[in-house]
């Protein structure tokens, strides 16, 4: 491709940043830059945490102290006024189911990243609009990317968008030992990594613990992940229904690393209800070498198989518990499946998303400059 050579210069907007909000979104993008600012000049628009010029790229910080959905309008705002004045050959916005930047943007290349678009099943005034905004935003945007075949499956119910405009990606990029790891103890550490939210499947997980204690005395339930602005009542809620269980059940938030609790787990967990794109924590734990048992939501989007992992019906506590137990029991091939599973993680890395991506911007700003001289 013609320029492909060429150092460029890459705007990237994202309310979340990895260092601040974890999440798959925000962790997907901080990896993302990296890789990118290797070859390329990376200037990053993010709205909680410092603004950063001692890496390979820079980051503008708006500085909120919280999330909101307010604050989202007013950082899109900001970030796409900072845009205007920050040479660039392309924008790429992160989105995550309320960057409306793209709305605001002129005259500059717009790469939108569609991490998921699960609000369009609950039925409220909020999701009817976050659906006429996520229409602009596609309409605005040169490109869109989306993990999965699943979340293209979504956005066509939402809108008629052309397939040509769409890249799906298929998979995302992971780090890890990629080979078997586990820290041994007393216990039977089972591992629910992900954000405090209610279609993470917290609940049923607590829900399963009661009968897997009943054949495993020794089990602890561990959850760890971040906490998203507009789930603290969940997150309450959860901490109650776990309070019954003791010790038995240990709630860790925002943990700096989560390499330790994943050598910690003897498997991981995770039975999501829905609202998922991708599932870059079952990514993580397969490249840990992982038994895992996850809901069929995540068959769905592609990130493992039934040869990789033990699939259960989304909402059914008592299939998570059976499964569970019978990886307990010795009942089930898991080894067969860790290695099927740490083959697959192996072949995936950032630095391969990145060129993705990256050839995308190229065809991008390669179409716009083409259109710009037939006019």
């Amino acid at each position: 491709m013609q320029g492909a050579n060429n150092k460029l210069k890459i705007i990237v907007i994202s309310r979340g940043w990895w260092p601040h909000i974890h999440g798959g979104a925000e962790k997907f993008i901080f990896n993302v830059v990296k890789e990118l600012a290797k070859k390329h000049n990376v200037t990053v628009l993010t709205s909680i945490g410092p603004s950063e010029t001692n890496r390979e790229y820079t980051v503008y910080s708006m500085k909120l102290r919280k999330l909101s959905t307010l604050n989202s309008i007013k950082f899109s705002i900001w970030a796409s006024r900072k845009a205007a004045n920050i040479p660039a050959d392309a924008i790429l916005v992160n989105n995550y189911w309320g960057e409306i930047a793209p709305l605001f943007l002129r005259n500059k290349p717009i790469i939108t990243i569609i991490h998921d678009v699960g609000f369009i099943s609950r039925k409220s005034l909020m999701s009817y609009i976050k659906k006429l905004l996520l229409k602009s935003i596609i309409r605005n945007s040169k490109k869109v990317i989306v993990p999965s075949e699943s979340v293209l499956k979504d956005l066509t119910s939402i809108t008629n968008i052309v397939r040509e405009k769409v890249l799906v990606l298929g998979f995302e990029g992971v780090e890890g030992p990629f080979k078997k790891t586990l820290i041994e103890n007393n216990y039977f550490d089972i591992l629910l990594p992900g954000r405090f939210a209610p279609n993470k499947g917290h609940d049923i997980a607590l829900e399963a613990f009661r009968y897997i204690i009943r054949e495993i005395p020794n089990a602890r339930l561990w959850f760890v992940g971040g906490l998203s602005p507009g789930y603290e009542e969940y997150f309450k809620k959860i901490k109650e229904l776990a309070s019954e269980f003791g010790d038995k059940v240990i709630i860790k938030v925002d943990v700096e690393d989560m390499d330790p609790y994943y050598r910690l787990a003897d498997l991981c967990i995770f039975p999501s209800k829905g609202e998922e794109g991708y599932g870059l924590t079952v990514l993580e734990a397969m490249a840990y070498g992982k038994p895992i048992v996850a809901s069929k939501i995540f068959e769905l989007t592609g990130v493992v198989s039934r040869d990789k992992a033990l699939i259960v019906e989304p909402e059914n506590p008592r299939a998570l518990a059976n499964a569970i137990i019978s990886i307990y029991k010795g009942e089930i091939n898991v080894e067969s499946m860790i290695e099927k599973a740490l083959e697959q993680a192996r072949k995936l890395s950032w630095n391969r998303v990145a060129e993705i991506l990256e050839q995308v911007i190229y065809s991008v700003i390669e179409e716009t400059n083409n259109r710009k001289n037939k006019v």
